[in-house]
């Protein structure tokens, strides 16, 4: 975070940012409460040119399978399911808790990972938060992966999610945005 407006305010919200480097950045505009919208003007002024561009939304120009829920049970901390591709496709993975904003604070951390095999053999093609656990409320990603269905030919192809330090119920909803069209089998359990 380069710079932010601090504590969330009613109708405005000022970030005054000095020296900032050349390069990319993300604006990000968000509410108090989760899943609030409403309507705003973002304005930004600069002592140098610089253009702001609108960042698609992650399923422009993608097919979105949204998978049927994931539950975690009593001492379950890992799920996998088949993920069966015709075509070599680029896929990305979202996955978080299905839980109302009040219970955000008790959910444990995610991680999401794409994997050739499981077992000893297995490899690991792409996982979340360069393969650490999180607990935003946004979920966890896996980025942009490219794939090819020669892939699955030693062991499958898997999407797994993993949680971390919690032995209770949890719900968590996964969607899969691709190219082309795939295919993701039932959630089972897995040591990996």
């Amino acid at each position: 975070i380069v710079g932010e407006s601090g504590s969330y305010r009613r109708s405005c919200a000022l970030a005054n940012l000095t020296n900032v480097a050349a390069g990319d950045y993300t604006i990000v505009c968000s509410t108090f409460e989760s899943g609030q919208t409403g309507r705003f003007t973002l304005r930004v002024e600069s002592t140098m040119e610089c253009e702001l561009t609108p960042v698609a939304n992650e399923d422009a120009g993608r097919l979105t399978l949204h998978l049927p829920p994931l539950y975690f049970h009593d001492g379950i901390d890992r799920m996998l399911a088949p993920l069966t591709l015709s075509r070599i496709t680029r896929l990305r993975i979202v996955a978080q808790h299905s839980c109302t904003p009040a219970r955000r604070g008790a959910i444990s951390p995610l991680k999401v990972s794409v994997e050739r095999g499981q077992g000893p053999n297995k490899s690991v093609l792409a996982t979340s938060g360069g393969g650490g656990f999180s607990d935003s409320p946004a979920g966890v990603r896996v980025g942009d992966i490219d794939l090819t269905p020669g892939l699955a030919e030693r062991g499958g192809l898997w999407v797994v999610v993993e949680r971390v330090g919690r032995e209770v119920w949890e719900e968590v909803e996964v969607v899969v945005f691709s190219e082309v069209a795939v295919e993701v089998g039932a959630w089972g359990t897995g040591e990996g």
